[in-house]
């Protein structure tokens, strides 16, 4: 039930305009459930919060630990140019 809470808390944080709220409910939903349902969007919402070469290394991390997740795709893009798409 926590899991599936941390869904709508997601949702609020979005809808209320709360990008730091956001992040700190995505933080603590990796910290806490590494292999919960909303992991790859959590991670995925963590990395793209960063930006430059933080962004970068997140992504790379997030590809060792989800080699075949939802993100692959973009996460390989970013990590193979080195650098975020339009820099």
């Amino acid at each position: 039930l926590v899991d599936l809470a941390y869904g709508d808390l997601f949702a609020l944080a979005r809808q209320r305009d709360q990008p730091s709220k956001l992040r700190s409910y995505w933080r603590a939903y990796v910290e806490r459930f590494p292999k919960g349902r909303f992991i790859d969007d959590a991670r995925a919402g963590l990395c793209r919060s960063l930006g430059g070469d933080a962004e970068v290394r997140c992504w790379a991390s997030y590809l060792r630990d989800r080699p075949d997740g939802t993100y692959r795709a973009h996460a390989e893009s970013i990590v193979r140019a080195g650098k975020l798409p339009g820099q």
